[in-house]
């Protein structure tokens, strides 16, 4: 019997955090839902933040040490045999890239790219006119954040303000 333990941290409103611990247990690989609703301050605006908790190793997940749903998306485009989302990524301790973020940040952010090449499914993508921008107060922009990516099977399903994609995991490439 496997026994995993999962914990999440999240940030509510500046700075406070609380932590959630859910164990899995069995022999095949639990999967498990935690919903929590996560206010953030300098955004204003109330998300909901889902996870599917799996036990996965750094090999067969791209986004090992990545919190997926503070992750902005600031473009994407559809070239011929792919799919590039620009992001700001929400790096955390386990991940290559991390580095200790500034005083003034809960977490190191990069900017990066996601390449799904060769997708199997992409659905429902809009393009950025057709989806609203978000003006940051430090002159940037963004159009909301990653909303999920599932990992089974070998395939990853990755869900944002682009539309939806389904890749196999060889073909997902993390750019930081």
């Amino acid at each position: 019997m496997d026994l995993v333990t999962i914990i999440l941290l999240v940030v509510l409103g500046s700075y406070a955090f609380f932590e959630i611990s859910v164990a899995i247990s069995g022999a095949k690989r639990a999967k498990h839902k935690i919903s929590v609703a996560i206010s953030d301050a300098k955004r204003e605006k109330q998300r909901s933040l889902t996870l599917s908790a799996e036990t996965s190793t750094i090999g067969d997940d791209p986004f090992y040490g990545v919190m997926i749903e503070d992750c902005y998306v600031q473009g994407w485009r559809l070239k011929k045999q792919s799919l590039e989302i620009e992001c700001l990524f929400s790096l955390h301790p386990g991940n290559p890239y991390y580095e200790t973020p500034p005083p003034d940040e809960w977490a190191c952010y990069k900017a990066g790219k996601v390449v799904l090449r060769d997708p199997q499914f992409v659905g429902n993508l809009f393009s950025t006119e057709e989806v609203e921008r978000i003006d940051d107060p430090d002159g940037s922009f963004d159009y909301g954040n990653l909303d999920s990516a599932d990992i089974r099977d070998g395939q990853l399903t990755l869900h944002g303000p682009f539309g939806a994609a389904v890749v196999t995991l060889d073909n997902v490439e993390i750019l930081i």
